[in-house]
Protein backbone atom coordinates (compact mmCIF):
# COMPACT_ATOMS: atom_id res chain seq x y z
CA UNK A 1 0.00 0.00 0.00
CA UNK A 2 1.23 3.42 -0.81
CA UNK A 3 -0.51 6.55 0.83
CA UNK A 4 -2.20 8.72 -2.27
CA UNK A 5 -1.56 5.93 -4.89
CA UNK A 6 -3.24 2.77 -3.95
CA UNK A 7 -2.24 -0.79 -3.18
CA UNK A 8 -0.97 -3.25 -5.56
CA UNK A 9 -0.33 -6.81 -5.48
CA UNK A 10 3.28 -8.05 -6.59
CA UNK A 11 4.60 -11.63 -6.80
CA UNK A 12 7.59 -12.97 -6.34
CA UNK A 13 8.17 -16.54 -7.69
CA UNK A 14 10.95 -18.28 -5.34
CA UNK A 15 12.86 -20.84 -6.45
CA UNK A 16 13.10 -23.08 -3.16
CA UNK A 17 14.84 -25.88 -4.80
CA UNK A 18 18.25 -23.78 -5.76
CA UNK A 19 18.35 -22.47 -2.20
CA UNK A 20 18.10 -26.08 -0.71
CA UNK A 21 20.55 -27.44 -3.23
CA UNK A 22 22.99 -24.74 -2.05
CA UNK A 23 22.62 -25.29 1.63
CA UNK A 24 22.31 -29.51 1.54
CA UNK A 25 25.46 -31.39 2.49
CA UNK A 26 26.79 -34.83 1.41
CA UNK A 27 24.76 -36.50 4.82
CA UNK A 28 21.68 -34.84 3.38
CA UNK A 29 22.18 -36.26 -0.22
CA UNK A 30 22.82 -39.68 1.28
CA UNK A 31 19.71 -39.78 3.51
CA UNK A 32 17.44 -38.16 0.73
CA UNK A 33 18.73 -41.28 -1.13
CA UNK A 34 17.52 -43.71 1.28
CA UNK A 35 14.33 -42.63 1.15
CA UNK A 36 14.24 -42.92 -2.37
CA UNK A 37 16.51 -45.18 -4.31
CA UNK A 38 15.68 -48.63 -2.42
CA UNK A 39 12.23 -47.99 -3.85
CA UNK A 40 13.77 -47.04 -7.13
CA UNK A 41 14.74 -50.63 -7.58
CA UNK A 42 11.28 -52.03 -6.45
CA UNK A 43 9.78 -49.70 -9.39
CA UNK A 44 12.68 -50.39 -11.95
CA UNK A 45 11.49 -54.52 -11.30
CA UNK A 46 8.25 -53.63 -11.92
CA UNK A 47 8.47 -51.05 -15.13
CA UNK A 48 12.22 -51.60 -16.80
CA UNK A 49 13.07 -52.71 -20.12
CA UNK A 50 15.65 -55.11 -21.44
CA UNK A 51 17.13 -51.79 -23.01
CA UNK A 52 17.72 -49.74 -19.80
CA UNK A 53 19.33 -52.98 -17.95
CA UNK A 54 21.80 -53.04 -21.23
CA UNK A 55 22.57 -49.26 -20.96
CA UNK A 56 22.95 -49.64 -16.78
CA UNK A 57 25.61 -52.28 -17.74
CA UNK A 58 27.53 -50.47 -19.63
CA UNK A 59 27.93 -47.87 -16.98
CA UNK A 60 29.06 -50.50 -14.59
CA UNK A 61 31.66 -51.87 -17.19
CA UNK A 62 32.93 -48.62 -17.54
CA UNK A 63 33.20 -47.48 -13.57
CA UNK A 64 34.25 -50.97 -13.65
CA UNK A 65 37.31 -50.15 -16.15
CA UNK A 66 39.51 -48.11 -14.25
CA UNK A 67 39.17 -48.11 -10.14
CA UNK A 68 42.11 -45.25 -10.11
CA UNK A 69 39.70 -42.70 -11.67
CA UNK A 70 37.62 -41.19 -9.03
CA UNK A 71 36.16 -38.53 -10.82
CA UNK A 72 35.21 -40.66 -13.79
CA UNK A 73 33.89 -42.52 -11.27
CA UNK A 74 31.82 -40.38 -9.61
CA UNK A 75 30.26 -38.79 -12.78
CA UNK A 76 29.59 -42.92 -14.08
CA UNK A 77 28.04 -43.22 -10.59
CA UNK A 78 25.39 -39.97 -10.70
CA UNK A 79 24.93 -41.11 -14.10
CA UNK A 80 24.12 -45.17 -13.10
CA UNK A 81 21.88 -43.76 -10.20
CA UNK A 82 19.99 -41.12 -12.68
CA UNK A 83 19.64 -44.44 -15.09
CA UNK A 84 17.59 -46.78 -12.35
CA UNK A 85 15.28 -43.93 -11.71
CA UNK A 86 14.90 -43.25 -15.82
CA UNK A 87 13.79 -47.14 -15.84
CA UNK A 88 11.18 -46.30 -13.60
CA UNK A 89 9.57 -44.63 -16.40
CA UNK A 90 8.12 -42.08 -13.07
CA UNK A 91 8.95 -38.57 -14.05
CA UNK A 92 8.41 -37.15 -11.27
CA UNK A 93 11.38 -39.81 -9.28
CA UNK A 94 13.51 -38.86 -12.11
CA UNK A 95 13.10 -34.84 -11.26
CA UNK A 96 13.35 -35.57 -7.74
CA UNK A 97 16.62 -37.84 -8.53
CA UNK A 98 18.07 -35.25 -10.81
CA UNK A 99 17.26 -32.56 -8.12
CA UNK A 100 18.87 -34.66 -5.49
CA UNK A 101 21.89 -34.87 -7.27
CA UNK A 102 22.54 -31.28 -7.97
CA UNK A 103 24.15 -31.48 -4.79
CA UNK A 104 26.82 -33.21 -6.57
CA UNK A 105 28.00 -30.42 -7.99
CA UNK A 106 28.82 -28.66 -4.83
CA UNK A 107 32.16 -28.17 -3.69
CA UNK A 108 31.57 -29.83 -0.47
CA UNK A 109 30.18 -32.87 -2.10
CA UNK A 110 33.49 -32.43 -4.63
CA UNK A 111 35.74 -32.75 -1.32
CA UNK A 112 34.25 -35.41 -0.05
CA UNK A 113 34.45 -37.63 -2.87
CA UNK A 114 38.07 -36.60 -2.87
CA UNK A 115 38.21 -37.75 0.53
CA UNK A 116 36.70 -40.77 0.43
CA UNK A 117 37.28 -42.26 -3.25
CA UNK A 118 39.78 -44.51 -3.23
CA UNK A 119 40.47 -48.19 -4.96
CA UNK A 120 39.16 -49.60 -2.32
CA UNK A 121 36.06 -47.81 -2.23
CA UNK A 122 35.27 -47.19 -5.63
CA UNK A 123 35.61 -51.72 -5.98
CA UNK A 124 32.87 -51.77 -3.03
CA UNK A 125 31.00 -49.86 -4.96
CA UNK A 126 31.21 -51.66 -8.56
CA UNK A 127 30.28 -54.78 -6.92
CA UNK A 128 27.25 -53.25 -4.75
CA UNK A 129 26.01 -51.54 -8.09
CA UNK A 130 26.26 -55.27 -10.08
CA UNK A 131 24.46 -56.26 -6.94
CA UNK A 132 21.44 -54.23 -7.95
CA UNK A 133 21.89 -54.73 -11.28
CA UNK A 134 21.49 -58.16 -11.49
CA UNK A 135 18.54 -58.20 -8.28
CA UNK A 136 16.99 -55.95 -10.77
CA UNK A 137 17.34 -57.91 -14.25
CA UNK A 138 16.41 -61.36 -11.76
CA UNK A 139 12.98 -59.40 -11.22
CA UNK A 140 13.66 -59.75 -7.53
CA UNK A 141 12.68 -56.59 -6.02
CA UNK A 142 13.11 -56.59 -2.40
CA UNK A 143 16.62 -58.49 -2.81
CA UNK A 144 17.45 -55.12 -5.10
CA UNK A 145 15.73 -52.68 -2.60
CA UNK A 146 18.04 -54.47 0.09
CA UNK A 147 21.64 -54.27 -1.87
CA UNK A 148 20.52 -50.42 -2.13
CA UNK A 149 20.37 -49.96 1.07
CA UNK A 150 23.46 -51.80 1.47
CA UNK A 151 24.93 -49.24 -1.05
CA UNK A 152 24.09 -46.03 0.63
CA UNK A 153 24.58 -47.59 3.59
CA UNK A 154 28.31 -47.76 2.90
CA UNK A 155 28.36 -44.82 1.09
CA UNK A 156 27.27 -42.90 4.77
CA UNK A 157 29.74 -44.56 6.96
CA UNK A 158 31.83 -43.41 4.25
CA UNK A 159 31.09 -39.60 4.45
CA UNK A 160 30.65 -39.98 7.96
CA UNK A 161 34.09 -41.30 8.84
CA UNK A 162 35.38 -38.60 6.35
CA UNK A 163 33.43 -36.07 8.19
CA UNK A 164 34.93 -37.16 11.41
CA UNK A 165 38.73 -36.29 10.25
Amino acid sequence: TRPGSGTYVTYQREDVGADVVAHAGPLELVDARFALEPHICRLCVLQGRREDFDELEKLCDKMEENPEDPSAFAELDTEFHTGLAMATRNNLLIWMIRHISAVRTREEWTRMTRMTLDREIITTYNRQHRQILDAIRARAAEEAANHMKEHLGTARLSLTRAADT
